[in-house]
């Protein structure tokens, strides 16, 4: 969170390689390939949408959350 917070605090690309550091060491601690993460991002894309138009989510809407899509999303993560 360190650096994810210093990427958002001073918005450099130096802060971003740092945060991305973190993320590719986390990828080797898995045993996840960048090919399977851009799949698996590709995906979600396509069916939930992107960051493209920098939309975010703010809330959950519990009562009209549908699990079983989330966990169907999760399996394919998880391969």
């Amino acid at each position: 969170m360190e650096e994810t917070n210093e990427f958002i605090e001073e918005n450099s690309v130096e802060e971003l390689g740092h945060l991305m550091e973190v993320i590719n060491a986390i990828m080797k601690l898995k045993g996840y390939k960048m090919e399977e993460v851009y799949k698996i991002m590709k995906a979600k894309a396509d069916k939930k949408g992107a960051f493209e138009d920098k939309i975010y989510l703010e809330y959950v809407d519990e009562e009209k959350r549908n699990i079983e899509e989330e966990k169907e999303l999760d399996k394919e993560f998880r391969k």
